[in-house]
């Protein structure tokens, strides 16, 4: 069923369009808030297993009570502070060792015999 946007003055337009944006700003608002338990859980499950390191457990838990505190308009939220500062931690921590075990295995593909131009090319890409 379709409503004919004729039925409307220009005011009563202009007043749904502002119920709907203000309804999308209450639904991320939400979903941050759920985004935040999200982080807290998988946070809590790195914690506890021994694929990952535990740190990264805990940072993502500290994102996660960053996000669920960030609703609060007093102020900024020391607690997403800190939560920003963990997750950009935790990428460096991720970027970091991801780079080291690119490293480990173009040293390895050096030794195995690669040519000498591709393995220059990946130290200068990876080995800084």
């Amino acid at each position: 069923m379709r409503i004919p946007l004729s039925a409307f003055t220009a005011d009563q337009l202009q007043a749904l369009a502002y119920v709907f944006v203000r309804l999308n700003a209450y639904a991320f608002n939400l979903y941050l808030v759920f985004f935040g338990v999200w982080c807290v859980l998988n946070g809590y499950l790195i914690f506890r297993s021994t694929f990952l390191p535990r740190i990264f457990g805990v940072l993502l838990m500290i994102d996660g009570l960053g996000w669920m505190t960030y609703l609060s308009r007093r102020s900024v939220s020391p607690c997403f502070v800190i939560a920003v500062a963990s997750g950009l931690a935790s990428c460096r921590c991720r970027l970091a060792a991801r780079v080291r075990r690119e490293c480990s295995a173009v040293k390895e593909q050096a030794s195995a015999g690669m040519p000498s131009h591709r393995i220059e090319y990946a130290q200068s890409a990876l080995c800084f």
